[in-house]
């Protein structure tokens, strides 16, 4: 599939969760790389993404407040942990992003 600033990305699933992907670069630049498992970037050295990024289109989105007309007991949603990864790449350039086995740190 195309991505935003001149990625393509090719991922397989397992059982819901990423098992392997590879990142095509056709312009270069910071890729930042969203999932709910811990990732491991081979090709390039990955780094914690930062809190901010110049692309507004990144900026992840909360959910808005429920409202309700009646007062009712509501469970409390799980919210759910993401890991992001920041990236330089290079116009051309193939790097394969894998799901990190073993503890978090």
């Amino acid at each position: 599939m195309r991505a935003r600033r001149g990625f393509i990305v090719d991922i397989r699933w397992r059982d819901g969760e990423l098992e392997e992907a590879v990142i095509y670069s056709t312009i270069g630049g910071t890729c930042r790389v969203r999932a709910n498992v811990p990732l491991v970037v081979e090709g390039s050295k990955a780094r914690p993404a930062k809190s901010s990024y110049p692309n507004p289109l990144l900026k992840p989105v909360l959910p808005p407040k429920f409202i309700t007309l009646r007062h009712t007991e509501l469970k409390q949603s799980r919210r759910l942990n993401f890991f992001e990864v920041d990236f330089e790449t290079e116009p051309g350039g193939r790097y394969y992003i894998v799901r990190r086995v073993g503890t978090i740190k």
